[in-house]
């Protein structure tokens, strides 16, 4: 899944960042067969990124070498409202007309969510809403909810920097690739060196959970140890990418388990 908050790209339109709380849906989870407009949900066929093919109510077979593909679009007008503490708050929320938001709302972030499936013959595909795998109609029902959680002082910084051109920080770190574990098993104590990529900004390593020591050695390379009352499972690499000072991290999984004896 790819989620993209983008902005307007001219005219000097102010982005403003969510309000805390904000619960929005887009997409019918109980549309009626072939109601939904193919500019709010669709599907197509693709890479994970990249480049769009024709866009469809329903998946269908895709060519070799790619696969089905959903998108979900976002409503990106805000009436002000503040957010409920409970429900859904979709009713203050509507999608631009005519280039621009109604009189008196404002421009909020722009979510786009595309979705990959490991297929590629969509045809016969259902969801799991508007009646169930068992419902052929339900196919029709693609939708997602927003449930706006993030710090608000990282969004809006974010929002600022990104979309509004302001300067500041743009963009959230790469995920930390592990590509691979050397040696891949050993008790604890074990020296262990984990090569991938994206290795900037490293905050912790951990073997199944349980924390471990470790030293960067360049972007590509970590040696870390085998903590105390570590188990077996995937290794974590958790980095802020080097980009936000350590106020947004994610965390990477190495692609086999580390076995401890």
């Amino acid at each position: 899944m790819h989620v993209y908050y983008s902005g307007p790209m001219r005219g000097g339109v102010e982005v403003h960042p969510f309000p805390p709380n904000l619960k929005m849906l887009a997409g019918n989870p109980e549309a009626p067969p072939r109601s939904q407009p193919t500019n709010v949900v669709w599907f197509d066929c693709g890479p994970g990124e990249g480049p769009w093919s024709k866009p469809s109510q329903t998946p269908y077979l895709c060519p070799a070498g790619k696969h089905v593909r959903s998108h979900i679009r976002f409503p990106s007008c805000w009436d002000g409202t503040p957010p409920a503490t409970t429900g859904d708050d979709s009713a203050h929320m509507a999608y631009l007309s005519g280039g621009g938001c109604p009189a008196g709302w404002v421009r909020v972030p722009q979510i786009h969510m595309s979705i990959s499936y490991a297929i590629r013959d969509g045809r016969g595909a259902r969801l799991a809403s508007g009646g169930g795998p068992g419902n052929p109609n339900s196919i029709y029902t693609l939708h997602a909810d927003y449930f706006h959680a993030w710090d608000q002082t990282v969004f809006t910084e974010l929002v600022d920097g990104c979309l509004n051109g302001a300067g500041g920080p743009c963009g959230t770190p790469r995920t930390p690739v592990v590509s691979k574990i050397s040696p891949g098993s050993g008790p604890s104590g074990t020296t262990v060196t984990l090569t991938g990529k994206y290795f900037d900004g490293v905050q912790a390593v951990a073997f199944g959970g349980t924390a471990a020591p470790f030293a960067r050695t360049s972007s590509t390379s970590i040696r870390c140890v085998v903590p105390p009352g570590a188990a077996d499972g995937r290794i974590s690499v958790t980095s802020d990418g080097g980009t936000t000072g350590g106020k947004i991290s994610t965390a990477g999984y190495s692609l086999t388990s580390f076995n401890v004896t």
